[in-house]
C-alpha cells in the first residue's frame, strides 16, 4: 500500500525527524505489505531514488528506529525488512475480512500515489515545511486527488487559534512557523481575513495527474522480485528466465489472491530461497514452493 496514517504523522512531528528520515521513510512506504512490512529494503534503491548517500541512509534508519517509528527485523544480503509502527491498513484488512469499519473506527491517511510525493520542489522543503504541508492535505481536499480542488480550502480558523496549535505541535516560535508558512506558498494559498486564516490547495499542484500510475500490487510484486533475485544472486547467471521482464507477470499471477495475506512477503521470499541454481527454475514449481509455504502461515 502507498499510505501514511494519520497516527504516524502525528508521531513523525513529535519526534522531530529530520529530513532525510522524512525522505527515506516516504520512499520505503511506497512498498509496504497492508501490514506496514517492506521487504528487502537496500541501502542503493533508496539512493538511487533519493539521491540520499549510503551512509545517510544508514543514519536515517537507525534514527526512525531510535524513535520507534519504524523496526527493523532482519538482514540479508545488505538489505533490511522493516515495519512501519502503527500503519497497518485499516481499509484493505477489513475489506478481505468482509467487515465493515464505524466512524469511530476510520482513521485518515495520506495518499503517496499522490504527485506531490513525486514533486521536487517539495523534497527541497525542510523538514517542518514538508510536513505542514501534510498536516494541510489532511484539512483540506488536497489529500482527495480530485480532478478539480474545492476552493473553499479547509475550514477557517482563527489567527490565534492557529498559531496556538501549529506552534505548541512543532514546538516552535511564531516567526519560525511564518517561515514554514511562507515556503509552503507554492502548494497552498494561505488568506488572512478579519483575523481568519483560509488554507487553499493550488489546483495546480493538488488535482489529478491523469497519467496512469502503477498500483499498490504492482509495486510490491516487483520489489518481491527485485528482493528475491538479490537474495539468491545465483539464480541471475544461471537462468536467465527469471530475469526477464516475464517475471513480475508471472509472479502477479503466482501471487493473485495472495497479497492481502500476513506475512505473503515473507512466504513468498522463503519459497524463493528453496529454489536451486544449478537446475531449470519454471514458474509451477516457484508456485508449488509458494503454496506450501502459505500453508505454513
Amino acid at each position: 500500500m502507498q499510505k501514511i496514517f494519520r497516527p504516524v504523522l502525528d508521531r513523525l512531528i513529535k519526534q522531530q525527524v529530520s529530513n532525510v528520515e522524512l525522505s527515506v521513510l516516504l520512499y520505503i512506504a511506497r512498498y509496504q505489505d497492508d501490514y506496514g512490512t517492506v521487504v528487502g529494503v537496500h541501502y542503493k534503491d533508496v539512493c538511487d531514488a533519493t539521491g540520499i548517500c549510503p551512509q545517510s541512509v544508514y543514519d536515517a534508519l537507525d534514527g526512525l528506529e531510535s524513535k520507534q517509528l519504524i523496526s527493523i527485523s532482519s538482514s540479508h544480503y545488505g538489505d533490511r525488512d522493516i515495519l512501519i509502527i502503527g500503519n497497518k491498513d485499516i481499509y484493505a484488512l477489513a475489506k478481505t475480512n468482509g467487515i465493515t469499519l464505524d466512524n469511530d473506527e476510520k482513521i485518515p491517511f495520506l495518499n503517496l500515489h499522490h504527485k506531490i510525493f513525486h514533486n521536487k520542489n517539495f523534497y527541497s522543503l525542510k523538514v517542518n515545511s514538508k510536513l505542514l504541508i501534510m498536516l494541510f492535505m489532511f484539512l483540506t481536499e488536497a489529500n482527495k486527488d480530485k480532478k478539480n480542488i474545492d476552493s473553499n480550502g479547509c475550514r477557517p480558523i482563527r489567527h490565534e487559534k492557529f498559531f496556538k496549535i501549529y506552534c505548541q505541535m512543532f514546538n516552535v516560535k511564531k516567526n519560525t512557523l511564518r517561515r514554514y508558512m511562507t515556503e509552503i506558498r507554492h502548494f497552498f494559498k494561505i488568506k488572512l481575513s478579519k483575523a481568519v486564516y483560509n488554507i487553499v490547495p493550488k489546483n495546480n499542484v493538488f488535482t489529478r495527474d491523469e497519467i496512469k500510475k502503477k498500483t499498490d500490487d504492482d509495486l510490491l510484486v516487483e520489489n518481491l522480485a527485485k528482493v528475491g533475485l538479490r537474495r539468491k544472486p545465483a539464480l541471475q547467471k544461471n537462468n536467465p528466465l527469471l530475469l526477464s521482464i516475464n517475471l513480475v507477470k508471472h509472479l502477479r499471477k503466482i501471487l493473485n489472491g495472495h497479497l492481502r495475506k500476513p506475512k505473503i512477503c515473507e512466504a513468498f521470499l522463503k519459497a524463493f530461497s528453496y529454489l536451486d541454481a544449478d537446475k531449470d527454475i519454471s514458474y509451477p514449481y516457484i508456485n508449488k514452493l509458494l503454496q506450501n509455504e502459505l500453508k505454513i502461515i
